[in-house]
């Protein structure tokens, strides 16, 4: 009973979590094979302020904006 509801209360940060969890270890591989700051999509660079707030973008801002289109 009580469980239940207290696991689907917790499951959207259950989820939060292990979406960062994913998103720390891609950047870590990316750092490793050394195409960190590299844009998924283009291949440019992206903008170190935009990496130091927001450390395991994939995406330059241009690029991310298309995918929010």
């Amino acid at each position: 009973g009580e469980e239940a509801v207290e696991l689907d209360r917790n499951q959207p940060i259950v989820d939060m979590l292990e979406r960062e969890r994913r998103d720390i270890v891609t950047t870590i591989e990316k750092i490793k094979t050394g195409t960190y700051g590299i844009c998924s999509d283009c291949s440019n660079i992206i903008n170190p302020a935009r990496l130091k707030a927001l450390p395991a973008a994939s995406l330059c801002i241009s690029c991310a904006n298309k995918t929010k289109l």
